[in-house]
């Protein structure tokens, strides 16, 4: 779901849900195109839960665990910070 449509609106901000999860091929091509175009322009803030994902299109993490978001600056720290995270959670259950 995408929460603003990144091919009709030119507000400078952008919050993007798992979109590039949906739709076939050429549609994901189509949207990859749009969404470079528009993230050299915007500030983009994007949820997913796909590490593939935030490495190709983010340069910053932020993270929301048990109510606190943590903010990193670094892609790797996040996503490192992410993966303790999970395997705090999963030692619990």
């Amino acid at each position: 779901m995408m929460i603003t449509r990144i091919s009709t609106t030119e507000s400078a901000d952008k919050l993007i849900d798992e979109l590039t999860a949906v739709g076939d091929q050429r549609f994901r091509d189509k949207y990859h195109k749009a969404f470079m175009d528009r993230r050299s322009r915007s500030t983009v803030v994007m949820v997913s839960h796909q590490p593939t994902t935030i490495q190709e299109f983010c340069d910053m993490v932020a993270i929301l665990f048990d109510g606190q978001i943590s903010l990193y600056n670094s892609v790797q720290d996040g996503m490192n910070a992410y993966q303790e995270k999970l395997a705090s959670v999963e030692r619990i259950a």
